[in-house]
């Protein structure tokens, strides 16, 4: 017990969490408090409204989402049925191109066609219907359509909003809010909801950037909540979740057909995007990175948290890579296209252009046979 009570103390030492000088008793709530402050105990909170939040997406995309879907004409493809071959199965996995009809049709002492006709039904499988992608697009839209306007008004009067140094001062004073202090715990859910149907969702190209920036979000929303700088998190949502706003409501349209609409929001899209995030975030960045040690000093916890800052920055430099090929690609083609779509995903000239390959090389053997 002792040696727990150690490890205990050590991990919550005050030097590893809070500003020079500060103590816990700081930020603790107390009927001698006169401001609410944070507390660990709150994250209770989080289990039912996750539980809520995925409760809401089902009931939506069941009543709402796949309705509307249907009636704009978004298609719902019905997978069918395909015989399992394990080896047909294990080359798949290996490389979802097919490349060697041949030697897979003599293995198996099948016809080219009927390997050719497997892999297209295999291929097809692993396809996410335009009506999934729309479902999944139509509540993300939803939630951020009311949590973008709230979180502007909460925060659009407040002064440390427009003052970053006024979220460093005065540590141990900051007015938690209930309005902060339920659309904190309530941004926190829905990002460990995301988390939660994460591996069920659209799987993209980026699926290992998007895990990391889920992952980076919540435990940057944990440690912020924990040491009581709720500001610093509250002004990450802020920059980061009007575009995020903007470009799945674009990606809906897409799903959706409104392609000209689509484009048309995209424009005004991409100048926001490199606006707030490649041009405000460095400068927030600036300010908890260098300006909070003016008033902190070096604080263990704040390098944490700046280095996930860090992280979701650098994922928005790679996004913002994927954005500007999606730019070039709408200038030849007038249609915005997700450039991080299904991994999954082969568009249908590839494989054709392939079997067209296999089919020329062997033709070619014969004749030299």
């Amino acid at each position: 017990m002792d040696t727990l009570k150690w490890l205990s103390d050590l991990f919550w030492d005050e030097r590893w969490w809070l500003p020079r000088g500060a103590k816990w008793a700081d930020v603790t709530n107390g009927p001698d408090k006169t401001v609410l402050h944070p507390d660990v105990s709150d994250f209770y909170y989080v289990i039912p409204l996750t539980i809520g939040l995925l409760v809401l997406r089902y009931v939506l995309n069941i009543y709402c989402f796949i309705p509307l879907g249907l009636a704009l004409g978004i298609r719902n493809k019905k997978k069918k049925n395909l015989q399992h071959i394990p080896v047909l199965e294990a080359a798949y996995r290996k490389n979802a191109l097919i490349k060697d009809t041949t030697a897979l049709a003599k293995q198996l002492d099948m016809s080219e066609r009927q390997v050719e006709r497997w892999w297209r039904l295999r291929r097809n499988q692993d396809k996410t219907s335009s009506l999934t992608k729309f479902c999944e697009h139509a509540w993300k839209t939803f939630y951020l359509f009311f949590s973008t306007p709230t979180v502007y008004y909460i925060v659009w009067d407040k002064d440390w909003f427009w003052d970053l140094d006024k979220c460093y001062t005065n540590y141990g004073k900051h007015e938690l809010t209930m309005d902060i202090y339920w659309f904190y715990l309530t941004t926190m859910s829905y990002m460990i909801a995301l988390s939660i149907t994460f591996f069920h969702d659209v799987k993209r190209k980026d699926f290992w950037g998007m895990l990391a920036h889920h992952v980076v979000t919540i435990l940057l929303l944990c440690i912020s909540w924990i040491i009581s700088a709720f500001r610093i998190g509250i002004v990450v949502i802020v920059l980061l979740d009007l575009t995020e706003t903007w470009l799945e409501f674009v990606k809906a349209l897409k799903r959706a057909n409104f392609e000209r609409l689509a484009t048309s929001l995209f424009v005004a899209f991409v100048p926001a995007w490199f606006y707030t995030r490649m041009y405000l975030f460095p400068l927030y960045l600036y300010s908890t990175s260098i300006r909070s040690m003016v008033f902190w000093g070096h604080v263990f916890a704040l390098y944490i948290v700046n280095a996930m800052l860090f992280v979701l920055f650098f994922l928005c430099v790679y996004w913002s890579v994927l954005i500007v090929k999606v730019v070039f690609d709408t200038m030849r083609s007038g249609v915005p296209r997700d450039v991080r779509s299904s991994s999954s995903e082969v568009s249908e000239a590839e494989v054709d252009k392939l079997l067209l390959q296999t089919i020329d090389k062997k033709n070619a053997l014969n004749k030299s046979l």
